[in-house]
């Protein structure tokens, strides 16, 4: 579904609910995607949680120890050593589900952040991943979490499937290049 017609959606169930149409929704929104992997639920999970991995396609490593309670960082893969997001594991069930807190890495991991789930559901010859980020404050951060996760997972299903990562273009319109 389209960002306009979710708010347009947005827009008719407030209007049906009882909500004036000239003040602006504040409700929070959520981002929903699913693919499918050539791969068994093992690999997607190595590949979604492992340092080296993620580096490959996600053009950053992610790093943690996958422990409830712990920290995760997004680390860029220029060697610099900035985390540019990160948040705290919640939940986990390997390799079939995670939990995470999601945020800027400046800001303390629960204040303010949203929350994205992963499952994982293996098919006879494949893994469906169902991703939802749900408590996104507004549309350009709706925005940023779609472009961003969507680029996420066309790298992972070509990682994996492929074998190479897709071109680092990739990265170059997404929204932390974008400002």
């Amino acid at each position: 579904m389209s960002t306009a017609a979710i708010r347009t959606h947005s827009l008719a169930r407030a209007r049906h609910l009882g909500a004036p149409s000239h003040r602006p929704i504040l409700a929070k929104r959520t981002f929903s995607a699913l693919t499918f992997v050539l791969a068994p639920p093992n690999a997607v999970w190595f590949a979604l949680t492992d340092p080296a991995a993620t580096a490959r396609y996600w053009n950053h490593a992610i790093r943690s120890s996958w422990q409830p309670g712990e920290r995760w960082d997004h680390l860029r893969t220029d060697g610099s050593g900035v985390a540019d997001a990160g948040g705290i594991v919640l939940a986990l069930e390997r390799p079939r589900h995670l939990d995470f807190t999601f945020g800027p890495s400046r800001v303390p991991a629960y204040e303010g952040a949203s929350r994205v789930h992963v499952t994982l559901t293996p098919t006879r010859t494949m893994t469906r991943i169902d991703l939802r980020h749900e408590g996104l404050r507004d549309e350009r951060e709706f925005e940023r979490a779609a472009l961003g996760w969507s680029a996420m997972l066309a790298g992972l299903k070509t990682y994996l499937e492929v074998g190479r990562p897709l071109p680092r273009e990739l990265w170059e319109i997404t929204p932390s290049r974008r400002g």
